[in-house]
């Protein structure tokens, strides 16, 4: 989901990545009342695609997410993918950002893309950043949340939404996007230690200090 951190990002009107003219241009084919010309601000945090916000002379936010410049892998960078499963995913219990169009057409800015709905929210880069910007519920119910979420994934039936042909064959008997890696009886899930140890570490952080 495309959160923002408003401070730690920079304005541009011709940003790397980004083919001005031809965007707005597919802008107006393809998403409906967004009105050029357009502000692009690079959201911080992510590792390697490149993630912009997008704001049109109206003032509307979009999100526009493609591959990196350079040293493109074809699994960790497919475009296709991330937005075959977020627009999946839409009405589900699943909380995922409104899917606005998808390009698979590398000529418009030298790559496949895609353009989501922008969630407005703090990005909790650091633990520092987390500390200072909420307080002991605030923690709490983000790491409940993030739990839930997972659950509520985990139920979704991959048959129903479309995606039962994605990726690889993980799902359970039943259609569901189950965790275990194999289907034989002989064998059991593994344990979820990185889940136990995510949660203590949250406990840790979540409880009030001593005044």
């Amino acid at each position: 989901m495309a959160a923002i951190d408003s401070d730690s990002h920079t304005v541009h009107t011709e940003p790397a990545g980004i083919a001005v003219t031809n965007v707005e241009r597919w802008f107006a084919e393809n998403v409906p009342n967004a009105l050029a010309p357009f502000r692009y601000t690079l959201l911080a945090g992510g590792h390697s695609n490149l993630t912009y916000r997008v704001t049109d002379a109206d003032g509307q936010h979009f999100v526009l997410r493609r591959p990196p410049l350079s040293s493109v892998l074809a699994t960790a960078h497919d475009m296709g993918r991330e937005w075959r499963v977020i627009h999946a995913l839409q009405g589900s219990s699943v909380p995922v950002p409104p899917t606005h169009a998808f390009c698979s057409d590398p000529a418009v800015i030298g790559a496949p893309f895609y353009v989501m709905g922008l969630v407005d929210g703090y990005v909790q880069h650091t633990i520092d950043d987390t500390l200072a910007n909420s307080n002991p519920a605030q923690r709490t119910l983000a790491g409940n949340s993030l739990f839930d979420v997972l659950a509520d994934l985990h139920a979704i039936d991959i048959d129903a939404v479309g995606l039962g042909d994605h990726g690889h064959a993980r799902a359970t008997s039943n259609g569901r996007s189950g965790a275990g890696t194999s289907s034989s009886p002989r064998r059991r899930p593994p344990r979820c230690r990185t889940s136990r140890r995510a949660m203590r570490a949250y406990s840790s952080i979540c409880r009030p200090t001593a005044r």
